[in-house]
């Protein structure tokens, strides 16, 4: 029996265009050594049947919660029926460089939290939905083609994943990031005490961090995010996440320049998704 080197998490929310074009990209990277579990979290009966008609030339391995648990919680499901040593975690709006696999395995030589590059990608709704419906190899060509890198992210490689950074942790995203499965069982995973969206990615980095985990940036491993509409509500559930995670790390000594950093991302997240796309 092969022994499974890296287990890739994609939990899902009624998605399925992109979650196709990012699984078609895997299908050239996937290896006998590599498995691929897509968490469908609440989704629609349409997505899932949708899903289950995609042929592939590997078998993604389906794990699907009736109710929407969130994405902390919908990580650790996965997390628990992988069998990888290595956890790699997808993001369903974040379509893989051919080289992404690879260099999420090779990059954990040494015990480390790896990670990678988003590029941004402007598609349309209707284009995202053709290339889906009418794939071919040329579509994934396209993307990689239009990707840049916001100013927003290049504040966090250039400050918060620098070398001589002390807060890595805060660059954390699960986005586009690897972890020894070993090391994420023993700090329990997630906490699913986070619900909806934000903060449930970097909380598990101030833990990984606290265990004195190093932590790598590596821009060479990239993955493109089809940008998208934020949905209401999104911005009160970042700020009700924050608040119960500055709480949960009260106990220890956070310097106050690092609350009002993560209160300046959210304003900054809210300036950036109110400009008119």
């Amino acid at each position: 029996m092969t022994k499974i080197k890296g287990s890739v998490i994609i939990p899902t929310k009624d998605k399925f265009s992109r979650l196709r074009l990012i699984l078609e990209a895997l299908a050239y990277q996937v290896t006998e050594d590599i498995e691929v579990i897509v968490v469908l979290d609440g989704c629609r009966p349409e997505t899932i049947k949708e899903f289950d008609q995609l042929r592939l030339p590997y078998q993604p391995r389906k794990l699907v919660s009736v109710q929407n648990i969130g994405r902390a919680a919908a990580r650790n499901l996965g997390l628990r029926a992988a069998q990888g040593e290595i956890i790699i975690f997808l993001d369903d709006d974040r379509v893989p460089a051919p080289d992404f696999l690879v260099k999420h395995l090779t990059g954990h030589r040494k015990q480390c939290v790896l990670i990678g590059e988003r590029k941004q990608v402007d598609l349309s709704e209707t284009e995202i939905r053709q290339f889906a419906m009418s794939f071919n190899p040329d579509h994934l060509n396209d993307i990689y083609k239009r990707g840049y890198v916001e100013f927003f992210n290049c504040i966090t490689k250039r400050v918060l994943l620098s070398p001589h950074s002390s807060f890595r942790w805060l660059g954390l995203a699960t986005g586009n990031v690897s972890i020894a499965r070993a090391d994420l069982i023993k700090i329990g995973g997630f906490d699913e005490n986070f619900t909806g969206w934000g903060y449930e990615d970097i909380e598990l980095g101030y833990r990984l961090f606290r265990e004195k985990i190093p932590f790598i940036k590596d821009s060479s491993i990239i993955n493109y995010h089809l940008v998208h509409e934020h949905y209401s509500g999104k911005n009160v559930e970042e700020l009700h996440n924050l608040i119960y995670f500055i709480r949960k790390i009260n106990r220890d000594f956070i310097p106050k320049a690092i609350l009002r950093l993560l209160l300046f991302r959210i304003n900054i997240r809210i300036f950036i998704n109110s400009i008119p796309k």
